[in-house]
């Protein structure tokens, strides 16, 4: 495919193909000359490990190269064995200077959507850098909606090393998903108060979902958490797949010199309205929604002790999440 740029004329042609062995070098030079030496998943960039998860069918990796020299220009790719078993995680998506602003990214995500049509995944999500919209809008093109935020979890100044940045800037994410093979959530356990901003999510990814109310004594005794965290960037993210009885001393057991930290509350669980309630207390917000995963559907919470929202910017039609949370 050729793709043009309307300031110059210059004409580039680019074939996006399924990654293959040798192209570790030209893939890391795309990721890296994007973000330098910040980006906070470096395992990717191991010696076969990219060959050895496509082979393994967990993972789905597309480069877009020049076929007259073969330099790999642009980079997508879909995870499945990531932290959400069942839905699918859009990463790795960097386009090289000189080759920014002439859509070759979207493309490159057109594609790799056609490519994913064998997945089974219930969902396809991508957490997005919001320094600029310039992702959301590609995802949007494609069919994906805003659904939550992961506020200030990065360091800008390691995550982005190319940019001047005031001292101490923070950079969050915007979480966008696009529904795939799952049409239904079921029933959830959702605090009364986010309700219809949880039906307004639902509805933009053409899905259905229904309220329930806990059932008192169904709380089990101890709570499933996965917990991970990043010190180059002081962020925490926390993953509560069920809520026991132990939920508000595990919550106060956590550190309190986080820059920032993130919950994702599974919704399917029953103590669910319970935890909502201890987070909040322990200074915790509502940050919106990981919705469509097979058996559990996530609400965000937040707490940042930085500022971040200097450094936030949304899409138009991503800024209701942003009014109604109060940014």
């Amino acid at each position: 495919m050729v793709f043009t740029n309307r300031k110059t004329g210059e004409s580039v042609p680019v074939v996006f193909r399924p990654f293959a062995p040798g192209d570790e070098e030209g893939f890391r030079a795309c990721i890296e000359a994007y973000y330098g030496a910040g980006y906070p998943y470096p395992e990717y960039f191991e010696p076969g490990f990219l060959a050895g998860k496509c082979a393994a069918g967990e993972m789905l990796v597309l480069c877009g190269a020049r076929p007259d020299t073969g330099e790999i220009v642009n980079t997508c790719a879909i995870r499945l064995d990531g932290e959400f078993p069942g839905t699918g995680l859009m990463l790795l998506r960097g386009v090289k200077p000189g080759y920014q602003g002439l859509g070759i990214g979207r493309e490159q995500e057109r594609v790799q959507l056609e490519y994913a049509k064998t997945l089974r995944a219930a969902s396809l999500y991508a957490d997005v850098m919001t320094q600029d919209c310039v992702s959301q809008h590609g995802l949007e093109k494609n069919g994906f909606a805003l659904t939550g935020l992961r506020p200030g979890l990065y360091d800008a100044a390691v995550m982005l090393p190319g940019f001047e940045w005031r001292p101490g800037a923070r950079l969050s994410q915007a979480v966008m998903c696009r529904r795939w093979a799952l049409s239904d959530a079921g029933e959830i356990f959702c605090p009364a108060r986010h309700r219809a901003a949880a039906g307004r999510v639902y509805a933009a990814l053409g899905a259905t979902v229904r309220f329930a109310d806990s059932v008192p004594g169904a709380v089990r005794a101890e709570s499933g958490i996965d917990e991970e965290y990043d010190p180059r960037h002081r962020g925490r993210v926390l993953i509560v797949r069920a809520v026991g009885e132990d939920f508000p001393g595990r919550l106060a057991a956590l550190p309190a010199d986080d820059a920032a930290a993130v919950c994702y509350l599974n919704l399917k669980s029953p103590g669910a309205e319970r935890a909502y309630s201890a987070l909040a207390e322990a200074g915790f917000s509502f940050a919106g929604f990981k919705p469509l995963g097979p058996g559990e559907e996530y609400m965000l919470l937040a707490r940042a002790a930085c500022e971040w929202r200097g450094t936030l910017h949304l899409t138009e039609g991503g800024q209701w999440l942003a009014d109604y949370i109060g940014l």
